[in-house]
């Protein structure tokens, strides 16, 4: 128990003097961060950056759920963007009417009261 505890002190002493010494030679921490991908069907998300046995470009499995950017994405990423809009959009409308019937249904509340009461009514499921 003894032994362990004193690897592990040992390990986050060198942990941070590699980071110290990475920050003042190149001026980042020196640990993994992330990338935006691609996915298979063309959409952004954030991955991050992990050690593995096999490089990317050599990896199939990767390069299959990893396309390259085609042409013929962007129509369907316009529409799946646009309907996230729309999808926006309806829930902005929605707390804004729900905001105007609870305002003239009980006028003495605050801005603050009704917002509160806005957003737990938005959290049920229907």
């Amino acid at each position: 128990m003894l032994v362990e505890e004193s690897m592990e002190n040992i390990l986050t002493v060198v942990d941070e003097r590699n980071e110290t010494y990475n920050v003042l030679e190149k001026g980042v921490t020196g640990k993994p961060g992330g990338a935006y991908v691609r996915n298979a069907l063309g959409m952004m998300y954030y991955r991050k950056f992990k050690e593995h046995l096999i490089p990317k470009h050599l990896n199939e499995k990767y390069n299959l759920t990893h396309s390259k950017y085609e042409k013929w994405m962007s129509k369907y990423l316009t529409l799946y963007y646009e309907k996230k809009r729309k999808q926006s959009f309806a829930k902005k409308k929605a707390s804004e009417r729900l905001r105007r019937r609870i305002k003239a249904k009980y006028p003495h509340l605050t801005t603050k009261e009704i917002n509160t009461a806005v957003r737990e009514e938005m959290k049920k499921p229907y």
